[in-house]
């Protein structure tokens, strides 16, 4: 049977228009639409000016590039996702289409998180990354060596597992983008595809935090010192709970439970309501980041602390982590020499985003040669 389009008549898909009634009764007065409206364009714009200033105060004061890029791409999570969603709440019928933007770049900004991760553990250097995760040494739960053979395959496992989250995240929006556009919404083909997408999904974010959990379970105690849990908490936490929302709506509308009403209508529930949270949460993240992802550390002449840079590598020799004549020795403490880097020149660096489809071609490229071969050392000049 051929499936039912979403433009044809036969597609019976419940209106999501908005109430053109005023909220008071009174003509003239305010709809609901008119009031989300103005409220999630006030808390988006509040967010954006905010993260806007975080943003400045970055690269006036850059000194570590590698690591305030990621911090910068951060920054600009909570903005980026009340604009998608305040879009939502100015023309219901595009949510489907313009929320998954949204979600892409969250997936952009765990890989760069990952990234942080490995760069204050082992530098920002790829080089020696791979020296130091060659020398990172295999024990289990119970304190036993398990190989000699260090855990540069493990670190590119890893590498892989995160990194193909955007492109799998990209994938999925796209196949959910031409479900809505294409498919009608009631048609069981539309459902099947939901489904599937929903388990590509869960399957891609359950590899990615696995990864992250697995480095941190390693190496948590430099991690810890360099407060990775809390970024790595502020980051997902405004996703799992913007996907929880949504997930409660969804349940509520396809249970029937709300009764459109002369001024609050099924669209003005199931979109309007929803995209107005949600674009007045990212206010308060935005806020939230400006203590997670602070400026602090990066200050021209402030010393490395507890809140980022590189941790103590006798630290790591000591909890068995990394062999004492480990050759990355000298380069695992990366400690601020001190000196600004010129605001253009920052602005260029931080904005550059030729390291995440570099990222992306690499963890495609080593998972292939994991599954081809067995090398478990690292050249002195490997090339990309």
């Amino acid at each position: 049977m051929s499936a039912v389009s979403a433009s044809s008549p036969q597609c019976q898909a419940p209106s999501i228009s908005p109430s053109t009634v005023p909220v008071n009764g009174k003509e003239g007065s305010p709809t609901f639409h008119t009031i989300a409206i103005i409220i999630a364009t006030i808390s988006v714009a509040l967010s954006a000016l905010i993260a806007v200033f975080h943003v400045l105060r970055h690269l006036l004061t850059c000194t570590k590039i590698a690591e305030q890029k990621v911090y910068v791409r951060i920054i600009l999570l909570p903005p980026i996702f009340g604009l998608f969603y305040m879009f939502s709440t100015i023309w219901y019928g595009a949510g489907a289409y313009i929320e998954q933007i949204a979600f892409i770049y969250e997936a952009v900004c765990v890989c760069s998180l990952f990234d942080l991760f490995v760069i204050t553990v082992a530098g920002p250097n790829r080089l020696e990354q791979e020296i130091f995760f060659q020398n990172l040494e295999r024990w289990n739960r119970r304190g036993k060596k398990e190989h000699d053979r260090g855990s540069l395959r493990w670190f590119k496992y890893c590498h892989w597992a995160v990194y193909q989250f955007p492109v799998m995240c990209t994938l999925t929006s796209i196949a959910d983008i031409l479900n809505a556009a294409l498919v009608c919404n009631t048609s069981k083909l539309s459902l099947a595809i939901k489904v599937l997408v929903q388990i590509f999904t869960i399957m891609s974010t359950i590899t990615s935090l696995g990864a992250f959990l697995r480095i941190y379970r390693r190496l948590h105690l430099p991690l810890r010192k360099a407060g990775m849990l809390s970024k790595f908490v502020a980051l997902k936490l405004m996703v799992l709970v913007v996907v929880h929302e949504r997930f409660v709506f969804n349940i509520v509308v396809s249970a029937d439970v709300f009764t459109p009403t002369a001024t609050l209508s099924l669209g003005d529930f199931s979109v309007g309501i929803l995209a107005l949270i949600v674009s007045g949460q990212m206010l308060f993240y935005s806020l939230g980041y400006l203590w997670a992802f602070r400026t602090t550390p990066f200050k021209p002449g402030n010393p490395v602390d507890s809140s980022t840079g590189a941790p103590d590598r006798q630290g790591l020799v000591e909890i068995g982590h990394v062999s004492s004549d480990s050759p990355s020795g000298n380069s695992i403490q990366k400690p601020g020499d001190g000196q600004k880097v010129p605001f253009l020149q920052a602005y260029i660096a931080v904005f550059n985003w030729s390291d995440l489809f570099r990222g992306i071609w690499l963890s495609f490229k080593e998972l292939r040669e994991l599954i081809t071969s067995k090398k478990y050392t690292v050249d002195v000049a490997p090339k990309y």
